[in-house]
């Protein structure tokens, strides 16, 4: 009698454990999957970054060495025109023409004795100086090319209106004065080119 019973009762007890460890099983295989196993990377392509289209790397350049100076200009603008001391103010006129016409820019070498800054500069002892006078405003410090800032002016004259940049070093001064025949966009491609040769 006590045989039938403990047998009666252990099959039920016996279902219930194999359940039990069934579902312990299960559960500590998923609890494994979703907290201990290491989740998959993200694999993400990376595009590399497009590097911007140079549009001066075929343009002419213009050499200075007695001012130390280079720049670059479009290859359909004229061969620059250069003169040497013109006058007791400028050290030095390169001109840069488009198509024979003087519309293009210049740029002009001043000596800067006194150190003064390039918006005193310009005010005391360069526009002092000029017998015609014309209408300017200042436009603010800019940088023009890797580590070479400069003071812009607009200015108003016989009819042109101009963008001049000046830039100093070694107490001198270079004016490069930028007429309305190139765009906006052309000027700054223009006045990035500008290096100071060491």
């Amino acid at each position: 009698m006590f045989k039938s019973l403990n047998e009666a009762i252990s099959t039920p007890i016996a279902i219930i454990i194999v359940i039990v460890v069934g579902l312990l099983a299960i559960g500590g295989v998923l609890a494994y999957q979703y907290y201990w196993q290491a989740p998959e990377k993200e694999i993400i392509e990376e595009t590399p970054e497009e590097t911007p289209k140079d549009e001066t790397a075929g343009w002419k350049t213009y050499r200075n060495t007695k001012y130390r100076y280079e720049i670059k200009y479009p290859n359909d603008w004229d061969s620059p025109i250069e003169s040497g001391d013109r006058d007791a103010l400028t050290g030095n006129y390169s001109g840069f023409l488009k198509n024979g016409t003087i519309l293009g820019f210049s740029i002009d070498v001043y000596d800067n004795d006194k150190n003064l800054s390039l918006k005193e500069w310009w005010e005391q002892e360069f526009y002092e100086k000029f017998t015609v006078k014309y209408e300017y405003s200042y436009e603010g410090v800019i940088s023009v090319s890797s580590g070479v800032e400069a003071v812009k002016y607009k200015i108003q004259r016989m009819g042109f209106e101009d963008n001049c940049y000046l830039i100093s070093r070694s107490q001198r001064v270079y004016t490069i004065y930028f007429s309305v025949l190139p765009g906006a966009e052309e000027i700054q491609q223009i006045l990035s080119t500008f290096r100071f040769i060491d």
